[in-house]
C-alpha cells in the first residue's frame, strides 16, 4: 500500500483506515494519534483505529462521512478492514476494488478454512462480489479469484508496486570470503512461507552459515517443530530468530546478508523477494512466485523446485563456497537487469487506469 500510494501521490487523494497495532502484535505503533484523521502529506490522510474503538459501528461511521469515490479493500478476511467494508455498500452504490494479498490462494484458505470457505460462498451467495473489480498481481491470482468467484468476476491484473529506489553493488557494504555465507529470511513464521523445510537443508552445509530469521510468528506450533530442527542442526550452522521487522528495516536488513533465503510454498506477489531484489541482493527462493523465470534467467541466484531436496543443498554449498569474486559478479548480473525488472513509469500508467476503471 505504501509504495502504491508513493507511485500515485501526484494523481489521487488517499484516505487509509487500519489498525494502530501492527499484525500479531500488542503494543500500538509509536508516536501516532488514533481514532482520528492524521494528514501525513498532501495526498495522504490515515485514521489509526485502537482496538478498543475497532468496531462495526466505528467502521459505518467513517465509510458513511468520509468522501471518497473508490473503496479499495485490502485482503479478504479481515472483520472490520475487509468484510465490513464489503457488505456495507452494494457495489452499485460505491465503485470498489478488492486486493485478496495472496488470500485467494489454496494455501492461506486452508488455514482455518471451514470458516473462509463459508464466509467466501456466503458472500458470492449474495452476490458481494457480482459487480466488484479484484486487483490481482499475477496470472497465478487471477486464476485463484476465478476458482472462488466465478470466471465472469471483473479482474485487473497489475504487478504490485516496488519501493522506488534500486541499490547497486557498490551500495553494498558486506563482503563475502569463500566457506561463509549470511543468510536472511523476512517472512510470517508459518507453513506457508516454509521456513522448516529450508532449515532442514542446510543440515548436511559445510563451512559457515549465519541465519537470520525475521517476522511474526503467526503458527507457534509450527515454530516448534522449527525449534527442534534447529537444536539438532550442526555447529556451524547458527540460526537466530530475531523478531518481527519494521517495514522501514527491511531493506537495511537485507543489505547485512549475502542472500535472501525463502523456500516458500507459494506467493501472490513476493514483497520481500522484491525488497532483497531492489537492495541487490540475490535471492535462493522455491519456484512457486512469479519471479521465477525472471531470477532463474538473471542468475541472481535461483528458484527452485521443492521436490529437489538435493538441488537446494547444493544450492546452499555453492554460495557458501563463493569467494569474494565470485559474488562482486553475482551482484554485478542482478544490478544490470533490476531497472528492467521494475519499470515504474509503466506501472504508474497501468494504475491509474485500474482506478479510472473503477471509478
Amino acid at each position: 500500500m505504501v509504495n502504491m500510494i508513493e507511485l500515485l501521490k501526484d494523481e489521487f487523494n488517499f484516505y487509509v483506515v487500519t489498525s494502530d497495532t501492527d499484525y500479531t502484535e500488542t503494543q500500538p505503533y509509536p508516536g501516532i494519534e488514533p481514532n482520528k484523521w492524521v494528514k501525513l502529506e498532501e495526498y495522504l490522510e490515515v485514521c489509526y483505529l485502537s482496538q478498543d474503538r475497532t468496531s462495526r459501528s466505528t467502521v459505518l461511521k467513517i465509510l458513511k462521512e468520509t468522501d471518497y469515490d473508490v473503496v479499495y479493500i485490502n485482503g479478504l478476511f479481515s472483520t472490520y478492514f475487509s468484510i465490513m467494508p464489503l457488505w456495507c455498500f452494494s457495489s452499485k452504490s460505491r465503485k470498489i476494488i478488492v486486493n485478496p494479498r495472496g488470500m485467494a490462494a489454496p494455501s492461506a484458505i486452508g488455514n482455518k478454512a471451514i470458516r473462509k470457505r463459508f464466509y467466501l460462498k456466503l458472500a458470492c451467495m449474495f452476490g458481494k462480489y457480482k459487480n466488484v473489480l479484484f486487483h490481482t498481481s499475477s496470472p497465478i491470482e487471477s486464476n485463484q479469484v476465478k476458482c472462488i468467484v466465478g470466471n465472469a468476476t471483473k479482474l485487473y491484473e497489475v504487478e504490485n508496486v516496488p519501493r522506488v529506489s534500486f541499490k547497486s553493488k557498490n551500495d553494498r557494504n558486506v563482503s563475502k570470503v569463500k566457506g561463509s555465507l549470511k543468510l536472511i529470511t523476512v517472512a510470517r513464521v508459518s507453513g506457508e512461507k516454509n521456513i522448516l523445510y529450508g532449515l532442514k537443508r542446510l543440515k548436511s552445509v559445510q563451512g559457515k552459515v549465519d541465519y537470520s530469521i525475521f517476522g511474526p510468528l503467526n503458527e507457534l506450533d509450527y515454530w516448534q517443530s522449527c525449534q527442534e530442527v534447529i537444536q539438532q542442526l550442526p555447529s556451524n550452522i547458527r540460526v537466530q530468530y530475531k523478531g518481527a521487522l519494521p517495514y522501514e528495516n527491511i531493506r537495511e536488513e537485507l543489505a547485512k546478508h549475502h542472500v535472501m533465503y525463502l523456500p516458500t510454498k507459494g506467493e501472490n506477489y513476493g514483497h520481500a523477494i522484491v525488497e532483497a531484489l531492489c537492495e541487490c541482493v540475490p535471492v535462493l527462493i522455491s519456484d512457486q512466485t512469479i519471479w521465477t523465470e525472471k531470477v532463474n534467467a538473471s542468475e541472481a541466484f535461483a528458484a527452485l523446485s521443492l521436490s529437489d531436496k538435493a538441488l537446494w543443498q547444493n544450492a546452499l554449498q555453492k554460495l557458501v563456497d563463493l569467494d569474494g569474486d565470485g559474488y562482486s559478479e553475482m551482484l554485478s548480473r542482478l544490478e544490470q537487469v533490476n531497472q528492467a525488472l521494475f519499470n515504474l513509469e509503466a506501472l504508474k500508467v497501468r494504475y491509474k487506469a485500474m482506478f479510472n476503471d473503477a471509478s
